[in-house]
């Protein structure tokens, strides 16, 4: 999710009610697992099984100079055309996981 993404959907979380598991969700202490809801865990970790390995094949083909993406997803084959805005996503990612 790019920044304007990111901004547009915390804000509508809010605006869609005070429903505690929102709420939660945005003032969670992330550097304590046992505060991160469920719900959120199993989509944090469907994304790192299928978001993340298409973002990574993405950029190795754009780096390449390659005119497909071509990677197995879930033992699937997986095959897209690379896009710039995907390696957006994955550099914002590593800047946001790694900054300080």
């Amino acid at each position: 999710m790019g920044p304007l993404s990111y901004s547009v959907f915390r804000d509508a979380a809010f605006v869609t009610g005070e429903r505690p598991g929102v709420r939660r969700l945005w003032t969670a202490d992330w550097t304590r697992q046992d505060s991160i809801p469920d719900t959120i865990r199993a989509l944090l970790a469907e994304l790192g099984r299928v978001y993340v390995p298409a973002l990574l094949a993405n950029a190795k083909a754009l780096m390449d100079g390659a005119e497909q993406v071509e990677t197995k997803i879930d033992g699937k084959p997986w095959v897209q055309q690379p896009l710039p805005y995907q390696r957006k996503c994955l550099q914002w990612l590593r800047e946001k996981l790694f900054e300080d």
